[in-house]
């Protein structure tokens, strides 16, 4: 049973400008404080950034939360899905604390974060993971931290759940990650789905909830459901609290609900999947060798259903070294922008809202110094990012939410059912 209970050596929390917020060290004869200076350098020396890794001899294994890496180390033969799910129990407790999982908030609750990782890990093994269990530990008052209110406020719910402001309320929200890679020709090379069913409870007193997943639910990559019916999955693996009873005939879950955040159940999907993607792009190239001039013609098709949008839209398109300037060329009125970070050698192309069924075009200009027939090749992909809300590619749903109180009695409390689509990686290769 040890590699389910490995011995954590450091855990960190950096953010994307390379300040280490919090290194707390659980063992000497691990990485230390040098844990943190190794992952940032990996970060900076690599595009792509897998979640686990190893450098030296020790494993790295992180999550990212808007602009910040949550970072464990260990030497152990560990389960790399346990410590993913352990930073991800860290995140929702520094959520549960704190109200928001934010640089400014780890900033003004240092305190309070160091002594929930006192708790949660004692000699680099993992202790309490739940939120009502730590209550009495934790002796500071988180500080709140004004912050706007994002679109998905699924991945950041305001308010601590110790302020006054937040009772008798639950949120259930299902999450879907993509890692989509597609070739120049347009077929899919890489399309995985990685998906969370989280509840944040607002309830006291332990409620049951009772839980309803789509009755054509299928499990296991030999199944198949049509194009744009039923619901397949590869994969999935339930919280120890979950009571499967139910979930073969029904497609029920039961859990006694304690107050704090939890992930209830993971899933996977990858390969061939019954929803169109999101998003299509397709490109132009045009040389000038007098002018020395490299231009790209984008153009951005949203595959959504047309009464729904995707929002935070950002196209990134790398542009070659030796680029001295690029003249874009969009629509101004349609609420699109362009950045060229000169220092990134990269183009930002960006849009608050892009609903289904509509194109967006772009074209820039690159001028670049000692043009030549091999100076195309460095533009080899093209990243999106964005966000979609009530759309899950999976299918996915909740059929039914029930809750009940000690003596079975149903009753109706405020909640939030919210299905999202987020992407960590959605790349266009352009040859």
């Amino acid at each position: 049973m040890e590699a389910f209970h490995p011995r954590i050596d450091t855990f960190s929390i950096v953010s994307l400008r390379g300040e280490v917020l919090v290194n707390k060290i659980y063992r000497r004869d691990g990485p230390g404080k040098e844990s943190a200076a190794n992952f940032l350098q990996y970060v900076k020396n690599n595009k792509e950034i897998v979640p686990v890794l190893e450098l030296e001899g020790v494993l790295y294994v992180h999550i990212k939360c808007s602009s910040l890496f949550f970072v464990l180390t260990t030497k152990a033969d560990a389960s790399p899905f346990f410590l993913l799910e352990l930073l991800n129990r860290i995140k929702a407790l520094c959520k549960d604390f704190c109200g928001v999982v934010s640089e400014e908030a780890i900033h003004l609750n240092f305190t309070i974060i160091h002594e929930l990782l006192d708790e949660i890990i004692d000699g680099g093994v993992p202790q309490l993971m739940s939120t009502q269990a730590l209550k009495p530990y934790i002796q500071g008052d988180a500080v709140a931290v004004r912050q706007e209110r994002p679109n998905l406020a699924v991945l950041g719910i305001g308010a601590s759940l110790y302020s006054h402001g937040a009772r008798n309320e639950i949120y259930v929200d299902v999450i879907e990650r993509l890692s989509i890679l597609i070739s120049s020709n347009g077929s899919v090379m890489c399309n995985d789905i990685i998906g969370s069913l989280q509840v944040k409870s607002y309830l006291t007193g332990n409620p049951e909830m009772k839980l309803g997943l789509p009755g054509d639910l299928v499990i296991g990559k030999t199944s198949h459901v049509g194009y744009g019916c039923g619901v397949r999955l590869d994969a999935i693996q339930f919280h120890p609290s979950v009571v499967l009873e139910e979930f073969e005939t029904q497609r029920a879950l039961k859990l006694h609900l304690s107050e704090g955040e939890m992930t209830v159940m993971k899933y996977q999907l990858s390969g061939e999947i019954s929803s169109a993607l999101p998003f299509l792009l397709y490109n132009n190239i045009e040389e000038n060798y007098e002018k020395s001039v490299l231009s790209i013609e984008l153009i951005l098709k949203c595959d959504l259903k047309p009464a729904v949008y995707a929002s935070n839209v950002k196209v990134r398109l790398p542009v070659p070294n030796n680029t001295t300037n690029v003249s874009p060329s969009i629509k101004c009125d349609s609420g699109q922008s362009t950045e060229y970070k000169s220092e990134e050698k990269a183009v930002l192309w960006k849009t608050l809202k892009v609903y289904g069924g509509t194109t967006l075009n772009a074209k820039f200009r690159m001028h670049v110094s000692n043009l030549s027939k091999v100076t195309h090749l460095e533009l080899s992909q093209i990243s999106v990012e964005f966000e979609v809300a009530d759309c899950l590619l999976s299918n996915l749903h909740i059929s039914f939410l029930k809750l009940f109180d000690p003596h079975h009695h149903a009753f109706v409390p405020h909640r939030w059912i919210r299905n999202v689509t987020v992407t960590d990686s959605y790349v266009f290769r352009l040859r």
